[in-house]
């Protein structure tokens, strides 16, 4: 039996493979040195870029919003979809009451 990466959840279904390390890298959130994470360097060996968090949020939004947008077949991706936007609702209820 293989082992999965800790930071790759697949789910079972054509469409659907998470890799938390590739939303990363696609969301180039390198966070700025000194902001609770440690520096790192990019593959071109230069220092990351620094990010706020407003930019890194705005781009991980982005991310579940094109989740959100994509159309699927798939009854278990459908559902993994619905439980996003109740979790949303959830998140801006508690803002609002407590923000």
């Amino acid at each position: 039996m293989s082992q999965q990466s800790p930071l790759t959840t697949s789910i079972p279904s054509p469409t659907l493979s998470l890799n938390f390390a590739d939303i990363s890298k696609r969301a180039s959130l390198n966070p700025a040195p000194g902001a609770g994470a440690l520096p790192t360097t990019g593959s071109s060996g230069q220092p990351p870029t620094a990010h706020t968090l407003q930019d890194v949020a705005s781009k991980m939004r982005a991310l579940v919003d094109e989740f959100l947008a994509q159309q699927t077949e798939s009854e278990l991706v459908r559902r993994l979809q619905e439980q996003v936007r109740i979790s949303l609702r959830v998140i801006q209820e508690a803002l609002t009451r407590y923000g």
